[in-house]
């Protein structure tokens, strides 16, 4: 069986997922999970200090769970943002409102990255 026969046989089509490796060779402006995380914590707080606390939370068998990092750095993004509705990341808070009003609930976390 060939891979077009195997894929039209589904309704719903699988999606091919290419790790980081691809991005951060052929593109300027990709980052590692660590990476990411660490500089949208440098955009919100203006320091490394915090993600390293947070980093220092998440180790697990001497491994970092990037997933617990993302969440509470998520949490602690959205809080800042909802505080300061004007600040550096308006833009953010406006589409996060425009999209509220129409019923959609994202972060703004996402929304950022």
């Amino acid at each position: 069986m060939n891979i077009r026969d195997f894929i039209n046989q589904y309704r719903n089509h699988p999606v091919l997922f290419i790790g980081t490796g691809v991005s951060l060779r052929y593109l300027d402006n990709s980052f590692t999970w660590d990476g990411l995380l660490k500089f949208i914590s440098l955009e919100l707080k203006g320091n490394n200090e915090f993600y390293l606390d947070i980093k220092s939370e998440c180790q697990i068998n001497d491994k970092y769970d990037f997933t617990l990092i993302a969440t509470k750095l998520e949490k602690e993004f959205n809080d800042c943002l909802a505080k300061d509705r004007n600040g550096k990341f308006k833009e953010i808070n406006d589409l996060f409102y425009k999209e509220m009003e129409k019923e959609n609930n994202l972060s703004r976390f996402k929304i950022y990255i």
